[in-house]
């Protein structure tokens, strides 16, 4: 054997989802990491799969009843891990068919959740995925969150092989937000915040690395602003703040409107609607284009093809941020923005219980700390509007003390600190 061509075999599954394939290979994490490891990718989706060209990878099919039998047992262990830890429960998990609801209340009524939650993971472990194999005493990275309906299996086949296993939640929420039925050797998340409430939750070993799509954020790109805002046609006498949209709906049209309403000749409005945002019941009714100060974020695209690019350095030379609660306000944080937190929910979908958004683990450090603004109803929205809009600079040391709580950043890049925690063998 030839030694100094040695690779350590890895086995990496990742969800190619839009946002994980984005992490993954837009911050060439693929290609980097098959220089150092024997990489054996698994998938759950094909269509991105082939643009890789990759040698050594695995499919793991689709099965519409492996989803059915994985969103009922998830349903009740997160209503279990919720009412255990005191969680407050703000979105619907799953929308399911009358039937299915019916029995769910049965259960519920004969307190039947642990015993239905065994049968259901038995029946998931020796039906589905026996295509999956590893290596004995090798190690298994898997992205994405628990809630990922090839989670569970892949754990349980790694553990039968003695194969340690790393867990990296692709989102901020993942690890304090998601129970683990079958539990990972390791849990890297975000940062030092997620990692103590990780640990607390789940009594499994976190510790911080930092975050992939985060890892390119660079402050220099400030020193640009004047030849950014060339480039985006921005006027350097105005300003602009940034209004990004949920995935699940909320009351977006009244903000939308305010916004609009209080923005003078020299102040506009950035709107970026969530990528994968749910339809709303309202959008039919709906006519953006009657609000002349809001300018829609794909207008830029134009500029900047690269998505994440583009919404990078528009949040370096706004002037803040309106948002509920998501990972945008990290950078807006990062780049020293004001912002507002919005958690506002409209009349039509009223099961969304958005006022309990603080009470979230990993959210509680924003209600915590004076630095983030707080809305919940227009009208401390137009309070809080006003707020911003009348400073001159956004400068604020303890908007970065915030950020690397929340955010573990080094000298170190990502792939070199993934690496110092594979190569410890005490793992």
């Amino acid at each position: 054997m030839n030694f100094h061509n040695y690779k350590q075999k890895i086995y990496v599954y990742a969800p190619l989802t839009k946002l994980v394939f984005d992490d993954l290979v837009k911050t060439s994490f693929i290609q980097e990491f098959e220089k150092i490891y024997d990489v054996e990718w698994i998938f759950s989706e094909i269509e991105n799969v082939k643009s890789l060209n990759l040698q050594k990878y695995k499919i793991l099919k689709n099965n519409k009843l492996q989803n059915n039998l994985f969103n009922l047992m998830y349903y009740f262990e997160t209503k279990n891990f919720n009412i255990k830890h005191n969680i407050k429960w703000i979105f619907p998990l799953f929308k399911f068919s009358f039937l299915i609801n019916v029995f769910i209340k049965i259960i519920n009524f004969f307190n039947l959740d642990n015993v239905l939650i065994y049968l259901l993971y038995r029946i998931r472990i020796f039906i589905f995925n026996n295509d999956i194999f590893f290596l004995k005493n090798t190690k298994l990275i898997i992205f994405g969150s628990a809630k990922d309906p090839y989670f569970l299996n892949l754990i349980y086949k790694a553990k039968k092989a003695k194969v340690t296993t790393i867990h990296i939640p692709i989102n901020w929420d993942n690890a304090s937000t998601k129970n683990y039925y079958l539990k990972p050797d390791l849990i890297l998340t975000w940062g030092n915040q997620t990692a103590e409430i990780s640990s607390q939750l789940h009594n499994i070993k976190s510790m911080p690395i930092g975050s992939l799509r985060l890892s390119k954020l660079n402050k220099n790109i400030q020193n640009n602003n004047s030849i950014l805002k060339k480039k985006y046609f921005l006027d350097k006498n105005k300003k602009y703040f940034i209004f990004a949209g949920a995935g699940l709906p909320y009351d977006e049209i009244s903000i939308l409107e305010l916004l609009n309403s209080e923005c003078d000749d020299n102040t506009f409005i950035i709107y970026k609607p969530h990528p994968y945002q749910q339809l709303r019941k309202y959008e039919n009714k709906f006519k953006l284009k009657e609000l002349f100060k809001i300018i829609q974020f794909n207008d830029y695209l134009k500029y900047e093809k690269n998505h994440f690019n583009c919404s990078i350095e528009l949040m370096s030379i706004c002037d803040g941020l309106i948002t509920p609660y998501s990972t945008m306000i990290l950078e807006a944080l990062f780049f020293n923005k004001s912002v507002i937190a919005v958690s506002i929910a409209d009349k039509i979908h009223s099961n969304l219980k958005w006022n309990y958004c603080t009470e979230l683990p990993h959210l509680k450090i924003f209600a915590e700390n004076d630095i983030i603004l707080k809305s919940d109803t227009i009208s401390s929205l137009k309070k809080n509007f006003d707020i911003i809009k009348s400073k001159e600079k956004n400068v604020d040391v303890f908007n970065s003390e915030l950020f690397n709580k929340i955010v573990y950043r080094n000298d170190l890049n990502y792939i070199d600190k993934l690496k110092k925690f594979i190569d410890n063998n005490q793992l």
